[in-house]
């Protein structure tokens, strides 16, 4: 027989048997307060009716009663809690945001990414599969996926995102695209130099951006003019700019500094409401890039909401790096049509690294033509364009140096200081049509180029002279 003495354990319970049920009050009502006012009041009648004892018995089983009701509802609650289910833990993997509609978010990744601000990779071509084409080219390896990226080439267009989404390498393989096809490309960029857009006319100091912004919206102005002036239909416009060696595309990176560092305001609200309504029939397409579409990002502008809202727009898309937690590109975009408010998932071109090599140099005189329809009118012949020594270089392209080249090679026959009122008595049929301050900053141009100099101090703008190197 065992002496050890049964342990009693702290979770049993003695319970006598008051408040186990309901005597009296509890079958009338649930409320213990209810039951507490007639017990009470029962207990005053039942002293006057039979004295003392009988509120003794009321008040008892008004107590039981309350005692009961609370039990029953305590246990009633219990019963209705669930229990607890024990559940393993899952990671849940994040859902891109922006494939289906146009989001600027940001979105954590669990999977490391590459530090590449450009990546996708084609389904019908394995992502391992070696690449022929140069590190600095463009590596799409599905070309019939991108083919969206051709409205980008030939169209006024805005490329924005958030910072590290990869704006500037998009920028750059399209400026490639449209090199290829045949454009004179022009950038301006205050936040580069040269070395960064190797094979293209580039401009980075504050009065260099200056001065193609300018020539540009007088440039376009004076195409306007004589075709406004001409008998030539649309198409055969276009199609001799194209022949002439005219088609110009303008890359505008940082377009977001340009009211801060540009002084004359005009001239950029000018530049971006000319490039947004007429570069097109014009042969002059404008890309800007950005951080965000808004009037404030592209310089400043004011009431052209409308026209930015309505232009053709893609967004980069980006992710952010479970290593470095910084954003970068998730490899797709949303684009927006010219003219349509629907926003497109697109994926973006692979890219192994950032293009600063365009190829070879865009030189004066020698630019690719792309083929044309034959118009079926009879085009009038273009006038002959003078040419300069062999040893002389501009460094700015044909559509530009040729109101150059003949203001210099004029300047230079002279030997001596000439004005720009000269000039005018020339009439050079290249410069029908412009003013005395639109010379002036020719002039001004040539200066910069390093091919002369220019008196401008105190003068009047026809009164500007100049002198050849």
């Amino acid at each position: 027989m065992n002496d050890e003495l049964a342990k009693i354990t702290s979770d049993i319970e003695f319970e006598n048997d008051f408040g186990q049920e309901t005597l009296f009050f509890g079958r009338v009502i649930k409320d213990q307060g209810g039951i507490a006012v007639l017990a009470l009041a029962s207990a005053f009648v039942g002293t006057a009716i039979a004295g003392l004892p009988l509120a003794v018995i009321v008040l008892l089983v008004g107590l039981n009663d309350i005692l009961s009701v609370t039990k029953s509802q305590t246990v009633n609650k219990k019963e209705e809690e669930p229990e607890a289910i024990d559940v393993e833990a899952q990671q849940v993997e994040p859902t891109l945001i922006g494939q289906d509609t146009r989001l600027n978010a940001i979105e954590v990744v669990t999977e490391p990414v590459s530090s590449c601000p450009i990546v996708s990779t084609p389904s019908s071509a394995p992502s391992s599969a070696p690449s022929s084409a140069p590190s600095s080219a463009p590596t799409a390896t599905n070309s019939n996926s991108h083919n969206w990226i051709r409205n980008f080439i030939s169209q006024t267009a805005l490329i924005w995102g958030n910072q590290g989404s990869g704006k500037s390498w998009m920028a750059r393989y399209i400026a490639k695209l449209k090199k290829g096809m045949g454009y004179r490309v022009i950038v301006i960029d205050p936040d580069s130099n040269r070395a960064e857009w190797k094979g293209l006319e580039s401009y980075h100091k504050l009065e260099d951006i200056t001065n193609v912004m300018r020539w540009y919206v007088d440039e376009l102005l004076g195409r306007y003019n004589e075709f406004n002036d001409s008998e030539i239909k649309e198409d055969a416009w276009r199609a001799k700019l194209w022949a002439d060696g005219k088609a110009v595309a303008i890359i505008c990176e940082e377009t977001t500094t340009y009211a801060n560092l540009i002084k004359d305001k005009q001239l950029v609200n000018d530049f971006f409401e000319f490039g947004l309504t007429k570069s097109r029939k014009q042969e002059m397409p404008l890309t800007f890039v950005a951080h965000n579409n808004t009037q404030y990002a592209l310089g400043g502008i004011k009431g052209l909401g409308n026209l930015i809202e309505k232009m053709l727009q893609l967004e980069l898309q980006t992710v952010v790096d479970p290593e470095t937690y910084q954003p970068i590109s998730s490899g797709k975009g949303a684009m927006k049509l010219d003219g349509s408010s629907q926003w497109l998932s697109v994926t973006l071109p692979k890219l192994k690294e950032k293009i600063t090599n365009f190829g070879e140099s865009q030189q004066t005189g020698k630019r690719q033509v792309m083929n044309v329809k034959p118009s079926n009118e009879i085009q009038p012949e273009p006038e002959p364009i003078a040419l300069e020594d062999a040893t002389t270089e501009l460094k700015v392209s044909d559509s530009l140096a040729e109101p150059l080249k003949s203001i210099w090679l004029f300047a230079k026959e002279q030997g001596d200081w000439v004005i720009v009122r000269d000039v005018q008595r020339k009439n050079f049929a290249v410069l029908k049509g412009k003013s005395s301050e639109q010379i002036h900053q020719y002039l001004g141009l040539l200066a910069d180029g390093g091919y002369g100099q220019i008196d401008e101090e105190g003068r009047s703008h026809s009164a500007v002279a100049f002198i050849a190197n």
